[in-house]
C-alpha cells in the first residue's frame, strides 16, 4: 500500500463499512489506499454498467464496488506501462454470460485473482494470532 501498489474505488470502502467488523476496521485504518473515481474511469464505468446492465441494481442505494473496481483497473491498464493491473476478490469464474467479476475482467482482457493467490503471489507471511 505504501508504494500505491494496493488500490480501490472508496466505494469498496462504503461496502464494507456495512459489516463494521475487522475488514472494515483494516479498511478504515488504510484510508488512504481508496480513491475516487476520476472522468476518464467514470466513463469506462460507463462503457461497462452499459456492457453489463444487469450487473447493479439501481433501483437500491446500496453500496455495489464490483463495476467501480473492473473501471480503475481498466483505466490503470490503459494508462499505465508498469505492468498488469490485477484485481483481487472473492469470486471464481462464472458459466457463460455470467455477470461477476472475473468474467468482466476477463471480458476487458484485465487479470484476475483471489486473495489467497495475491498472498502467494506476493510471498506474504502472517503470524498466527
Amino acid at each position: 500500500m505504501a508504494a500505491g501498489r494496493l488500490i480501490g474505488p472508496r466505494e469498496v470502502l462504503r461496502e464494507v463499512e456495512r459489516g463494521d467488523d475487522e475488514m472494515y476496521q483494516w479498511a478504515k485504518k488504510h484510508r488512504a489506499m481508496f480513491v475516487d473515481l476520476d472522468h476518464d474511469q467514470q466513463t469506462l464505468l460507463k462503457e461497462i454498467l452499459a456492457a453489463f446492465p444487469s450487473w447493479v441494481d439501481t433501483a437500491t442505494d446500496r453500496p455495489v464496488a464490483d463495476p467501480m473496481v473492473v473501471a480503475l483497473a481498466r483505466s490503470r491498464t490503459l494508462v499505465d506501462a508498469g505492468g498488469p493491473r490485477i484485481v483481487v476478490s472473492h469470486e471464481i469464474l462464472g458459466g457463460k454470460g455470467a455477470t461477476k467479476i472475473p468474467n468482466v475482467c476477463q471480458q476487458y482482457g484485465i487479470q484476475h485473482m483471489q486473495l489467497v493467490e495475491l498472498f502467494e503471489k506476493e510471498d506474504w507471511s502472517f503470524p498466527r494470532t
